[in-house]
């Protein structure tokens, strides 16, 4: 895929629960809400700044059957990064 057809799914900033390094700090590109930026995916931006965010519900909006959909990173490291689920204390205040 080429850079400006990539996006990074991100759940919005209220969801429920969060992992370890996430930051509230970005926006989806579609609808402007805040998201949560999990670690692996803040990689990815600084890898390849290009690519879009945007929120789950954005994209569970306007998916295609075609769309491909690839991790952030690779298994192990989003399997490290589950493992610091916890509840999102920031949820009240976004």
């Amino acid at each position: 895929m080429e850079g400006n057809d990539v996006r990074i799914i991100c759940m919005p900033a209220d969801a429920e629960m969060t992992t370890e390094g996430a930051v509230f700090d970005r926006r989806c590109a579609t609808c402007s809400r805040f998201v949560m930026l999990a670690a692996t995916g803040q990689r990815l931006l600084r890898e390849r700044p290009e690519i879009e965010i945007m929120c789950l519900p954005c994209f569970q909006a306007t998916r295609k059957p075609d769309d491909e959909i690839a991790l952030a990173a690779p298994e192990e490291e989003i399997d490290r990064e589950l493992d610091t689920l916890r509840p999102n204390l920031r949820r009240e205040r976004n």
